[in-house]
């Protein structure tokens, strides 16, 4: 809004003109990239004719997109970049690879984009094993969801946004090399994750959330909440954030955080925020109750206060595991 004001027989009156609002110019892709071509950083196939510019959004509308062909560091130049949102190219498939896709096809290459948004589509390579490519920027996953796939390890710096589901799809040869790396610390996701593959085995869906990054659980009533599941191979060395202001304390309430479907690794690096940990367990008083998950379970459970003289025993054993890391420390 602008003020303009008129001074008259000495009274000043202002009023409130509206300004017209900033409009954003729309592209789509009108054909998937063909191979060794790229609308990443070029005019390739965008409806614009020409290459992606500040001040535009872009959308792939189903298609596939390739990265640069050669380089690199790359960093798309629109105000934002969206995946899928359509039905101009293949549907979205949340197990196998397809042209529904930002796909990676040099190794060792950065992508950025700081305002990626994925509505029903992939991020995946053409790469294989002992090679990685990384994408840095923010990713916000809408309803339509969003696929991750690797050939290869595929290192996802960038932050993670919304409340869609993210997949973690069939890496095709169940080799270690072939993982979804989470690193950001600053993610405020509050989507489900689930492992999605086509074989027997959990080799063939794998992912790793890194030291110092951080996966949120929003915990609502009995059972309600988001959270792990699917055949898959999970690593764990950051951090889970529970979200305990909506969240039932009726002992015995109980959330399934990781589902026991999912093979999973704890690494000694792991911590639930705020929580204190005895072992496997980790405990927090919040709306007058305790919660407490359990590693070996993936729960996180109301329990009862415990007894005074369980409370000595455990502090007993909170002593002798203190003691034991600073041994480990001194050798």
């Amino acid at each position: 809004m602008r003020n303009t004001c008129v001074k008259t027989l000495g009274f000043i009156f202002c009023a409130a003109l509206a300004m017209p609002a900033v409009s954003r110019a729309q592209y789509v892709m009108t054909a998937s990239d063909s191979l060794g071509n790229s609308s990443f950083n070029s005019a390739g196939n965008w409806s614009s004719g020409a290459a992606p510019v500040a001040g535009s959004t872009y959308t792939t509308d189903g298609y596939l997109l390739r990265s640069p062909a050669s380089g690199s560091a790359y960093t798309f130049a629109g105000d934002s970049l969206t995946l899928g949102d359509g039905s101009g190219g293949a549907t979205f498939s949340t197990v196998t690879g397809n042209n529904n896709a930002l796909i990676f096809k040099v190794a060792s290459q950065t992508l950025t984009v700081n305002n990626l948004i994925v509505n029903g589509s992939q991020i995946r390579d053409g790469l294989t094993d002992g090679q990685w490519a990384a994408l840095d920027g923010t990713i916000t996953v809408q309803s339509g969801g969003a696929a991750f796939i690797a050939q290869d390890t595929n290192i996802i710096n960038s932050t993670l946004e919304g409340t869609g589901t993210i997949y973690i799809g069939d890496n095709g040869a169940g080799t270690a090399a072939r993982v979804i790396e989470f690193t950001s610390g600053s993610s405020t996701f509050t989507g489900n994750i689930m492992f999605n593959n086509t074989h027997s085995s959990a080799n063939y869906s794998r992912a790793w959330f890194t030291q110092g990054s951080l996966m949120n659980f929003v915990i609502g009533a009995n059972g309600v909440n988001n959270g792990i599941s699917g055949q898959g191979t999970l690593e764990l060395s950051g951090n889970f954030a529970f979200n305990l202001s909506g969240a039932d304390n009726t002992i015995g309430d109980s959330w399934d955080i990781v589902d026991a479907s999912t093979t999973t690794t704890y690494d000694p690096t792991f911590d639930v925020d705020g929580f204190t940990q005895n072992g496997t367990l980790w405990d927090e008083t919040a709306n007058g109750s305790i919660y407490q998950y359990n590693e070996a379970t993936g729960a996180l459970t109301v329990v009862p206060v415990p007894e005074p003289a369980t409370m000595a025993l455990a502090g007993l054993g909170l002593v002798g595991l203190l003691a034991a890391r600073a041994n480990r420390r001194k050798a």
